[in-house]
């Protein structure tokens, strides 16, 4: 590959923009979703009526369910959670489809910095590079938002934990983008030509959460034979990308910052209690619009 070091580029990269995109949708996310989480919950409050419309007898042999209503059974048989969950692997799974349907537009969706599209740090969120990569993000989400999204911090709202992760997966690519002021210089190719995507920032922020919520948790690495303590897994890992954001790895070309400030926005908004300083205001503002705006009806 050649070497681009010493060659003078003129692609202006923009920063402040980005990030104030990031932090503005990022917000946009957390009011959307909480005035959704306020109108279930005024929603499950309200009486129901006594009076049932009577069944309807028919003699005739129920035909068997269709493919379509067995998976709505399925689907409706699980916690909140558990279908945000899945809801969130069938989302990455479909993108990936898309690149080999259309490779045009899934390529949009990645996130380059030299492109200045900051809708892309987003969309970033949910493309991978191959099977490897969505499969190993896909099983950490399945793995880390079950117990994470039923902690303490989140109490099994699906809303919440979609919010968290929304904002953590779009404020962990503007880091990864960001990141390009200080990017190693022995890479062949400079890294604001190379292009970002990935849940796996999101996922670090899932993995913060839980390393805070259940520091006592064993767990371990893939293909190594041993596990430890949560609490010990997490400093460790982010040791490995602080030091590969800054000084890069020769065997390793990973999203360091993405994971690192995943990680951080993690154990942040489990420190400082999000759900009691940015969610459940939130709700109950929306709540008290939408009581007033019953009452004066």
């Amino acid at each position: 590959m050649p070497d681009f070091s010493g060659i003078p580029f003129t692609t202006a990269v923009r920063y402040v923009r980005p990030a104030i995109w990031a932090i503005a949708v990022s917000g946009g996310i957390f009011i959307g979703l909480s005035y959704l989480e306020a109108k279930k919950q005024l929603k499950s409050k309200s009486p129901q009526p006594w009076l049932q419309s009577s069944p309807e007898w028919s003699t005739r042999k129920p035909a068997p369910p269709s493919l379509t209503e067995l998976a709505t059974k399925w689907g409706q048989d699980l916690d909140p959670i558990s279908r945000l969950t899945v809801g969130i692997i069938a989302a990455n799974s479909v993108v990936h489809l898309a690149s080999f349907v259309v490779p045009r537009y899934w390529d949009a969706l990645w996130h380059q910095p030299t492109r200045n599209r900051n809708y892309t740090l987003l969309t970033s969120v949910f493309v991978h590079g191959g099977l490897t990569h969505l499969g190993v993000n896909m099983f950490g989400t399945h793995s880390f938002l079950g117990p994470v999204g039923h902690s303490p911090l989140f109490e099994g709202s699906a809303y919440h934990a979609l919010s968290f992760f929304l904002s953590v997966g779009i404020l962990s690519s503007f880091a990864q983008h960001w990141s390009t002021l200080i990017a190693p210089r022995k890479r062949p190719l400079p890294a604001v030509f190379i292009r970002c995507g990935g849940a796996s920032g999101a996922l670090f922020g899932l993995l913060g959460v839980f390393c805070w919520q259940y520091p006592t948790a064993q767990l371990g690495i893939l293909f190594l034979p041993f596990r430890i303590d949560a609490q010990q897994f997490l400093p460790f890992l982010m040791v490995f990308d602080f030091v590969g954001m800054t000084r890069g790895y020769a065997f390793a070309n990973l999203g360091h910052a993405a994971h690192l400030s995943g990680a951080c926005l993690g154990l942040a908004y489990s420190q400082f209690d999000g759900k009691n300083r940015i969610w459940n205001p939130l709700v109950r503002f929306w709540k008290r619009q939408l009581q007033s705006g019953l009452k004066s009806e």
